[in-house]
């Protein structure tokens, strides 16, 4: 542009000197002749004026032209540098992408900074490569850069999305745009590539379609609302949970969620929380689109904008309804009888000492009532378990039909009865009442066409007189239904204070205790559990056995209460460690190595020096830490929960293995379970027992089961007996079993040959 200009300066220079020339010799002429023309005529006069005129004009007109066309060349020049100036800032500016050209055969003809900084190459590294240098091996083989290259000499344009190659060999993801450059006459001089570097974005992209999956596809309820309630989003998880569709929820909004369960207050503290900037979490109960009710856990979270204004809400909930309704099962259960609906001992034991205290807050007395009933043992065996069962919901029926709503019913054990009765007057009142539930019960039960006579011992005791406290009340109780059952059918006796004497046969029992472990009258039996998958055996539970030579064969339930209550329970369950961990040393000696388990008593698992023992046990025989499981049962667990798991971790940092014993007769809380360190949970029978039978019972064991695994933990089923017990828990994914249709407790000899079979 600038040599154009001057170029047009120089021509027009050059045709006023040529007039100059051309006009100068006759303006002499005339000048030189001025004298002579004098005389002339006034027409040559005026025409040298003119010639001279002219000459003035023609270079005036020259310089003008001359100077404007320099000023014009001048300020083309800056304007064009100027632009080249701002191309230099943009393309040395642009932080993630480069500008660079290609010349016509597709090789690097310039290198920008930012080409630098993307690429890694230095200009001398780059220009005169082929275009190709900068695409991975992959890319070279396909010819895409060459490919490129040609669309945009076809087209104009090209753009590709891809990877890229910096000089340390690593990949960067790209956007590349290629335009084919032309010259003034058309000719094609190149081409220039602008590559921006998009690895953040994509990577930004891959994270936003992650995440967005991930709440679509979340099992947990996910919607979005603007700060006025307008529903805008609602992951799929809400459309199956609650039977509405994203357009039901987008149309009618909120109110599909609400129910006659929540107050419109309740709303409305929710929005208000929500609305200050805080989340709010609640359990709300509502109904799915065909009435069904389901209970959902609850939390919005408000959601700010950059000024920290709330201008949407997020709510995340998780269906709880199957736990909710396994945690009343699990509750009535630990509260209730399930033959026959009535408070077990627990529940009864909670009763009696809250109606103690309003008792004695109003000087008022109380009956405590235990009754079984007669040869109930007689009945099972002649009859069957089902006749039983019958006799007990028929009793348990009528016993609850007799007293008032304010009394209380429940069954304590087998056969085993308690009544809590109110506002006793006198002992005579008692009698009436007693005589009157032995007359409502009936004296025969008809059974598969059998007759079961059917009678009741009852033993009394009263608060104050008897007991202050509800262990004392229901000892003595027991004690006068010992004493009624020793005169025969039918039978009730009030607790007296000379009736202590019966249980003289109990402290004998408990004075030889104290010389049995020097006596080596304890032996350990070991009972298998078995892999429900292979029916190979998993291990051996070692269970204590006492055999006296006045008493035969003591049952554990007799005798372990003695050793607990008496403190004995300590050096006994110290020698029964002993000799369990001496016998996997043995059968780790021969090819029998197999786990054992070793129940802990709530007086051991308190025992200040417990973990100490059990280290020094374990040392002292040599064994693998991992081949010894202490059982506990749950119970023992809740007393004091933070102890417990300074215990638990104490212990398993020896590297032994826990278990929860009796699984279901405690607290039967899961959400528990993972507070505890605990490898294991068992099962109890009375669960078991119906799993093949009873809807309910499945349902429950399908439930603790699936809760054991999701936390971890190994099953074990207690008390199988039979093959159809066997096929259920297998097919519940129980992982292990014990009981009578595996294997009974067997001295170490037989557990060998049990092995070999």
């Amino acid at each position: 542009m600038r040599s154009h200009s001057s170029r047009k300066s120089i021509v027009v220079l050059a045709l006023v000197l040529f007039v100059c020339a051309a006009i100068t010799p006759a303006a002499l002429s005339a000048a030189a002749n001025a004298d002579a023309l004098a005389g002339s005529s006034p027409s040559n006069i005026l025409l040298a004026a003119a010639g001279y005129g002219l000459v003035v004009l023609v270079l005036v007109v020259a310089i003008m032209t001359i100077r404007r066309e320099t000023r014009r060349s001048r300020e083309l020049t800056d304007a064009l540098q100027e632009h080249k100036d701002l191309i230099q800032i943009f393309t040395d500016g642009v932080e993630n992408s480069a500008v660079f050209m290609l010349d016509p055969g597709g090789r690097v003809r310039n290198w920008n900074p930012g080409a630098e900084r993307l690429h890694g190459y230095k200009a001398r590294d780059i220009i005169g490569k082929p275009y190709a240098f900068l695409y991975p091996k992959d890319d070279i083989q396909t010819e895409k850069a060459e490919t490129g290259i040609k669309m945009a000499g076809a087209e104009g344009r090209h753009e590709s999305v891809g990877w890229l190659l910096r000089k340390n060999g690593s990949t960067f993801h790209a956007r590349s745009i290629i335009r084919s450059l032309k010259g003034p006459q058309g000719d094609h001089r190149g081409y220039s590539v602008v590559t921006r570097d998009m690895t953040d974005m994509k990577q930004a992209e891959e994270l936003l379609k992650k995440l967005s999956l991930s709440v679509e596809q979340s099992a947990d309820l996910v919607l979005i609302t603007d700060r006025n309630g307008k529903v805008e989003y609602v992951n799929k998880a809400v459309e199956d949970v609650t039977g509405y569709t994203r357009q039901d929820f987008m149309s009618r909004g909120m109110e599909l969620l609400q129910s006659e369960h929540h107050s419109p207050k309740a709303y409305r503290e929710m929005w208000n929380t929500v609305l200050s900037g805080f989340s709010f979490q609640a359990e709300l109960t509502i109904k799915k689109k065909g009435g069904e009710q389901v209970i959902l856990d609850e939390i919005v979270t408000p959601i700010t904008d950059a000024r920290g204004e709330v201008t949407h809400a997020l709510f995340t909930a998780s269906d709880v309804t199957p736990f909710k309704i396994m945690k009343e099962k699990l509750l009535y259960l630990t509260s209730y009888d399930e033959l026959t609906g009535l408070p077990n001992r627990s529940l009864f034991a909670e009763r009696m000492n809250r109606d103690r205290t309003r008792a004695s807050k109003g000087n008022g007395t109380m009956a405590i009532l235990a009754m079984d009933i007669d040869r109930f043992k007689y009945i099972n065996e002649i009859y069957g378990i089902e006749a039983g069962n019958k006799v007990l919901k028929q009793v348990a029926e009528s016993l609850s039909v007799s007293v008032s709503k304010s009394d209380t019913v429940c069954r304590l054990g087998s056969d085993e009865f308690g009544i809590i009765l109110h506002d006793i007057q006198k002992p005579s009142d008692i009698i009436l009442f007693v005589k009157m539930i032995m007359k409502n019960v009936p004296q025969i039960i008809m059974s598969g066409g059998e007759e079961i006579s059917v009678t009741m011992a009852v033993g009394i005791s009263m608060y104050p007189d008897d007991g202050k406290d509800a262990h004392t009340l229901m000892k003595n109780a027991d004690i006068a239904l010992s004493k009624a059952k020793g005169l025969g059918r039918n039978n009730y006796q009030f607790y007296t204070q000379d009736m202590n004497v019966g249980v003289t046969e109990l402290v004998f029992m408990e004075r030889r205790l104290v010389d049995a472990l020097k006596n080596k009258e304890y032996t350990l039996t070991y009972q298998p559990y078995c892999y429900l998958s292979s029916g190979r055996v998993a291990g051996t539970e070692a269970l204590l056995k006492w055999k006296n030579e006045e008493f035969g064969l003591v049952s554990p339930v007799k005798f372990i209460p003695m050793l607990e209550e008496t403190g004995m329970i300590i050096d006994v369950g110290k020698w029964v460690l002993r000799t369990a961990c001496e016998q996997i040393r043995l059968w780790d000696s021969s090819k029998y190595s197999l786990p054992m388990s070793v129940n802990l008593s709530g007086s051991q698992f308190r025992h200040e020096f417990l973990a100490e023992m059990v280290e020094t046990t374990i040392k002292e025989f040599g064994i693998d830490p991992r081949s010894l499981t202490l059982e506990i049962t749950e119970s023992i667990f809740m007393k004091d929960q933070e102890f417990a798991i300074r215990v638990l971790k104490r212990l398993k940092s020896i590297g032994v293995s826990i278990a929860i014993d009796d699984f279901g007769t405690g607290y039967s809380s899961l959400s528990y379970l993972k507070k505890f360190p605990v490898d294991f949970v068992k099962i109890d029978q009375s669960f078991v027992k119906d799993v093949a039978t009873d809807p309910d019972a499945t349902s429950l064991v399908t439930a603790i089961i699936n809760m054991a695994h999701s936390l971890n933990l190994k099953t074990i089923a207690e008390g199988v007996e039979t093959e159809d017990q066997w096929k259920i828990l297998r097919l519940l994914k129980c992982d292990m079993a014990q009981g009578y249709y595996f294997s009974p407790a067997l001295p170490p000899q037989d557990v060998e040959k049990f092995l070999h079979e």
